[in-house]
């Protein structure tokens, strides 16, 4: 006959809070939630090291992609956008089609456009219009006033 286990000492969850504290106190609720700060760039035989807040907006053209800063200089990178999508913080930076990862502080004017889209216009040295995809507006909207899902 087998007998019913009585009491193991991880059952119960005094004993698992008693074993790792941390885990009461919520100090690993945003264990994995570390962003990039700063990012190297290679301008010919020099490296730089680029602060996130002094990226204006990352965009892809002809299989590269690039950073602008809100100065209006732009370097190459060697990250694909969906890369940056991951490392930026999204309550600075916001993916708002297949080319553009814009940050906030770059945002100059947004506009209504056909088909329940928002053409925005990025501010750097070249005033720079973008539409977001009909898919990301709503989440765009959303960003914009801070909420997340």
């Amino acid at each position: 006959m087998i007998e019913p286990i009585k009491s193991l000492p991880f059952t119960k969850e005094p004993a698992l809070i008693k074993r790792l504290p941390g885990l009461a106190t919520g100090r690993y609720k945003n264990i994995n939630c570390h962003y990039s700060q700063k990012l190297i760039v290679n301008t010919g035989k020099q490296i730089k090291v680029i602060e996130m807040d002094d990226v204006a907006y990352f965009y892809t053209e002809s299989k590269i992609t690039f950073l602008m800063t809100h100065t209006g200089k732009r370097y190459p990178i060697d990250f694909s956008l969906n890369h940056i999508e991951k490392m930026a913080d999204p309550k600075t930076f916001f993916r708002i089609n297949r080319q553009f990862v814009i940050n906030m502080q770059a945002i100059k004017k947004m506009w209504r456009h056909p088909k329940s889209r928002i053409k925005v216009t990025l501010a750097s040295s070249s005033d720079i219009e973008v539409i977001v995809s009909t898919v990301r507006t709503p989440v765009f909207k959303k960003w914009l006033i801070g909420e997340s899902d």
